[in-house]
């Protein structure tokens, strides 16, 4: 055959249409009927039909209304519909030439200017579709018809440029089906003919029907079209070629119109873009396409492609599909000269889009061949050295764009933290804490104020540092093993970080994450210390979402492993940071957190208490006293430190939340850390922790009903006090109660309190309380505290049991004078103040069964008789007391003494 360039065959024949079997010429229309023809004369001219043929104006069109729109594209497709039936009928008839005529006045619908590209792809579809029966029909062309030479040399006599070009695409792909030719020629021919073809929408549209129709025609490996002279690499250089043809035409709609209509073009260019992607998909679909043919010869010519048209569009689709079309094993030989060519993208390409799908696909590939029992993967060096350049390449692009949103830096180093763990897996969290510092170190560079603001940014941010919390057993050994974390969270604003300091810390909590180290515990508050005091952007919150923060703060505390198998001086370590990062948080704050903390300072006091004690070596060993506990240190810690944590945990209650109701607060831990103190055996310490919670009371509570309350909290704490007291030192505490319990305001609060402070001063039967606390801690320790506590033996120490009869007779005596003074002064008021009678009968018949000798037959008796005779009493009540006495009447032992006293 003659290979005839279309440049060549450009024939200066006056352009015309045909439409419906009207042939146009300027202003004129010709009826084309047979032979015969007629000359009738006509105005106006059908839009596009005076287009040059090579297309080179306008953009691409889309002028008009939607309405308009919709008129050109039905008038064409009718027009198409009609000269298709004529085309059908010609090639049952054997008539190749007057099929071919019809063919190319179907095809010159194709020249139109006038559709927008949606339109215009619904008439290119009609169109290719009658083809399909032109090519099936040429396909099996009859004997002594033509030779696909000569067809295909005739029908590049067609007069317009547009349908010239679909008719020889037509039969050039049968001319390379039959073998009279080589598909490397034809393909190459076709490539270069349609560059006649310049008008950008239909150029694309030309060179998109090339692609379909050569698509099973390429000289790829095992395909018949394969030979000595044709092979992958020319496949490969056809496609190449014609996308590099297909992307200036896409890049040239941007900049042909008017300046006010570029953001419809672009809108178009966007409807198009799949056209020059097939490209891409054919080229990756190529089965003789490797990895080295893909690296030497495909990758470099697209990025240059790429980086040549300098189009923000094309760039960023271009660079897309080059990451979701080619096979992964491509992307790990190619990732280096890949994120080298994103670094030199536009300013204005979002590169995350490129790069983040690139490391996505690395990683899931990476975790499927790890799940499949891959030997190749995650090995060492090699992929330590991918890391390493990937990281390289994924931080230089961060420098590269000074502008990139702070939202696109942390997603783009999120995948990368996401590869890293599909790489590495287990062993991943070094690589993860090297991304995290890469990510820190890029956004301060962006950061004027050393936090960031902008709400995508910090979105985004959140979530990259809630991803490796989930790497490491618990959040505790994450923060503690990646420094990256606790540097980016300072970039986050006061709410952000307080929402990711809330979600480590309740995880830690349901998790039940054990603190063993003072280490540990430093690097979470230090983390988290949004939470624990005031600083610049802290959240404005209100009291129920400020106690619901601080509540999860207190949980925390309950993890200190400060009774467990922690060393002693490790966990008073724990204590002490904590109550210095808690200090901080003011009065606010301190009333939440420093309650949890000073319990397990009892708690520690508590264990080195028992450990204190001596233990047996073995079976029929004598007890040995523990290392230390002569000079009151046990395992390296001083229990007078461990109490004078405690004494400032409490003083902070007392003196800086006295307007957040402290005082209760100081005065309950006082009385704990006084009786703790007294079951150490430390007198002194006891009695000032004692003392001061008196002057608590005295001092800062007023109101009474709290008065009555605290009172009951000190005689409660006073029955238990008989260690390591002078005694001296117990009588002035229990004079202290008793003096206060008789000057409540409220007469009936006066009779209760004295009620309850009379049993002070009677205890018939003592138990240590530190034998008990000693088989109890025996009893709940784990298997490693069993081995600490058991054999151990509890030392003798002072104890004073009180029974004093006449000041329980006092008390008694006091408290039904304060009964009578409130019946006065509610009966002016229409009260009754009688059930007070009915408790102090109950006293009395207390200490009379105790045998107290101040207290009679006579003196119950007459309380019997009292409250029989009160109306406002209870019958119930009133009831269910006689009959106790009677009960007790009628007993073996008791009945004697209870015979002498008189019931109803």
């Amino acid at each position: 055959f003659i290979r005839t360039r279309a440049s060549y065959l450009h024939f200066h024949f006056h352009s015309f249409a045909v439409w419906s079997g009207l042939v146009r010429f300027t202003g004129l229309a010709f009826y084309w009927s047979g032979s015969s023809n007629w000359l009738a004369m006509v105005s106006g001219r059908r839009g596009g039909g005076g287009s040059s043929s090579s297309g080179g104006g306008g953009s691409g069109g889309g002028g008009g209304g939607v309405h308009e729109q919709e008129k050109w594209l039905h008038s064409a497709l009718q027009s198409v519909k009609s000269h298709s039936f004529h085309m059908k009928a010609a090639l049952d008839a054997n008539a190749l030439g007057e099929a071919l005529r019809h063919a190319s006045v179907m095809l010159s619908e194709l020249r139109t200017a006038l559709l927008s590209p949606g339109r215009y792809y619904s008439l290119f579809l009609a169109c290719c579709d009658e083809l399909r029966h032109l090519s099936a029909y040429v396909s099996t062309l009859p004997a002594g018809v033509a030779s696909y030479g000569a067809l295909y040399e005739r029908t590049q006599h067609c007069g317009n440029v547009v349908p010239r070009l679909y008719l020889l695409v037509t039969v050039g792909g049968n001319f390379i089906a039959s073998k009279e030719a080589g598909s490397k020629d034809v393909l190459s021919d076709l490539v270069e003919m349609c560059k006649g073809v310049q008008h950008p929408a239909k150029g694309l549209f030309l060179r998109s029907y090339l692609l379909q129709t050569a698509r099973d025609k390429l000289p790829d490996v095992g395909s018949p079209y394969e030979s000595g002279e044709a092979g992958v690499a020319d496949a490969v250089h056809f496609l190449l070629d014609n996308f590099a043809e297909m992307n200036k035409l896409w890049v040239r709609m941007r900049y042909q119109g008017a300046a006010e209509d570029a953001m419809r073009r672009e809108k178009e260019r966007g409807e198009l873009r799949e056209l020059v992607g097939k490209n891409l998909t054919l080229l990756s679909e190529l089965e003789g396409l490797d990895v080295k043919m893909y690296a030497n010869d495909v990758l470099p010519k697209l990025v240059e492609q790429v980086l040549a048209c300098k189009d923000d569009l094309a760039q960023a689709y271009v660079m897309d599909v080059i990451v979701q079309r080619f096979p992964d094993e491509y992307h790990k030989e190619t990732f280096p000269a890949f994120l080298a060519a994103c670094k030199e993208l536009q300013p204005s390409v979002d590169v995350t889009r490129c790069v983040s799908p690139l490391l996505e696909r690395l990683a899931e590939d990476y975790k499927q061949a790890a799940e499949s029992g891959a030997s190749d993967v995650g090995g060492e060096p090699k992929e330590g050295d991918t890391f390493s350049s990937l990281l390289t390449c994924i931080t230089e692009i961060s420098e590269s764009r000074e502008d990139m949103p702070h939202d696109k830096v942390c997603d783009m180093f999120g995948a990368m933290m996401a590869y890293a763990v599909a790489v590495h897996g287990a062993s991943s969290l070094a690589h993860v804490d090297a991304v995290l510092n890469a990510c820190h170190g890029a956004l301060t560079k962006r950061l004027t104020g050393g936090v960031m603001k902008d709400r995508k940014g910090v979105e985004a941010l959140s979530r990259m540092l809630k991803k490796p919390l989930q790497l490491a057993d618990n959040p505790v050994d994450a923060i503690m093993n990646l420094s990256g974390l606790s540097k980016l969270v300072v970039l986050l604003g006061g709410m952000a970080r307080r929402e990711n300091a809330l979600v480590v810390l309740r995880r830690c909590v349901e998790m039940g994450v054990p603190i063993a180290n003072e280490e540990a515990l430093s690097k979470l508050l230090s983390y988290c210390d949004v939470l624990l005091h005031d600083m610049d952007g802290s959240p404005d919150l209100d009291e129920e979402d400020f106690a619901e923060d601080q509540e999860v703060v207190a949980r925390v505390v309950h993890l200190l492993h400060v009774d467990a198998t922690t060393p002693p001086k490790e966990a008073f370590a724990m204590i002490s940071t904590a109550h210095a990062a808690f200090s901080k948080g003011g009065s606010r704050r301190m009333r939440y957190t420093l309650v949890p903390l000073a319990f397990a300072a009892l708690r520690l006091a508590r264990r080195l208490r028992i450990l204190a004690y001596p233990q047996k070596q073995g079976d029929d060993g004598e007890p040995v006293a523990s290392p230390g506990a002569e000079k009151g240190k046990v395992g390296g810690v001083s229990t007078k430190k461990v109490f004078g944590l405690l004494h400032e945990m409490a003083s902070a209650f007392w003196e800086k939340c006295s307007d957040q109701n402290g005082a209760p607060l100081a005065l309950k831990t006082f009385l704990c850390a006084g009786e703790s103190a007294l079951l150490s055996g430390l007198g002194a310490i006891g009695e000032e922790f004692l003392t001061k919670a008196f002057e608590v009371y005295e001092e800062s509570i007023s109101e009474s009903q709290a008065q009555y309350n605290a009172l009951a909290l000190i005689t409660a704490a006073l029955q238990h006090v008989r260690l390591g007291l002078e005694k001296d030192s117990l009588e002035a505490l229990l004079h202290k109660a008793t003096s206060c319990s008789s000057s409540l305001l409220k007469k009936r609060d006066q009779c209760l309190a004295v009620l309850r402070a009379s049993h002070l001063f009677w205890q018939d039967d003592v138990t240590d309380p530190r034998v008990v606390e000693l088989e109890a801690a025996v009893a709940s320790a784990s298997a490693d505290q069993k081995a600490e506590y058991e054999g151990r033996s509890v030392p003798p120490i002072t104890m004073h049991a009180t029974k004093d009869g006449e000041r329980v007779m006092q008390c008694l005596k006091r408290a039904l004078k304060s009964a009578k003074a409130a019946e006065q002064q509610l009966a002016g008021r229409g009260g009754s103040s009688s059930d007070l009678y009915l408790a102090a009968l109950q006293e009395y018949m207390y200490f009379y069964g105790k045998g107290v000798s101040t207290v009679n037959a006579s003196d119950v008796t007459a309380l019997v008789e009292l409250v029989a005779g009160e109306e406002n009493i209870t019958a119930s009540a009133r009831e269910r007391t006689f009959a106790h006495i009677k009960n007790l009447q009628a007993s073996g032992e008791a009945a004697e003494r209870w015979a002498a006293v008189a019931v109803p």
